[in-house]
């Protein structure tokens, strides 16, 4: 005997009926959502892996005293790619999770984007300060460095912990709390 139909025996027979009904539809439900995801998800990756091949008008705008990064549209590609990547795949575990571990692995998401962002800038500009370059110089040199460092996601693990804090199961919104003080609740008209 299924543990659905055994849950279902304990609670009456007409109520197991429906909970294993429920599961049987939902299961079909549920893999045409996850096969439509996968393939908007795949789409949207192949779709960064091409952004290099468009002509935007914006030339080579990132240049300073240390020269120019790479096209604008490969790095612009290249970063996207690593939001596209993350940022589902982070919001699908946080949700996976309980409300604690989904919180913990967004801060943390979070917290290492923030940290290592930080110190690409902070050493960039040291580094740049150190060979002799212009003070007033430093902080961009060091935010070029960020900008022209697509290898390592920093600022999309930022963001994906962000995502990731959006899809915790449990939120408390404002609408919800403003329904569960009116006493209009699926919980108190089932009571």
């Amino acid at each position: 005997m299924s543990d659905t139909r055994r849950a279902g025996r304990l609670a009456g027979s007409r109520s197991g009926a429906r909970i294993e009904m429920t599961l049987s539809r939902d299961i079909p439900m549920r893999l045409a959502a996850l096969s439509f995801g996968s393939l908007v998800w795949a789409l949207a990756i192949y779709g960064t892996t091409q952004f290099h091949t468009l002509d935007l008008p914006i030339g080579h705008t990132i240049c300073g005293p240390w020269g120019c990064a790479a096209a604008p549209e490969s790095l612009l590609g290249y970063h996207l790619f690593w939001l596209v990547v993350l940022a589902p795949l982070a919001a699908l575990t946080c949700r996976a999770a309980s409300r604690g571990a989904g919180l913990a692995l967004s801060r943390a998401l979070a917290g290492l984007g923030l940290t290592a962002a930080l110190a690409i800038v902070a050493g960039s500009a040291a580094a740049w300060l150190l060979d002799g370059g212009a003070a007033q110089h430093a902080v961009q040199r060091g935010l070029f460095v960020l900008a022209a460092t697509p290898d390592a996601p920093m600022l999309q693990l930022l963001v994906a912990g962000g995502v990731g804090r959006l899809a915790v199961p449990g939120r408390t919104t404002a609408a919800r709390r403003a329904v569960e003080a009116s006493g209009l609740s699926r919980e108190n008209q089932t009571a």
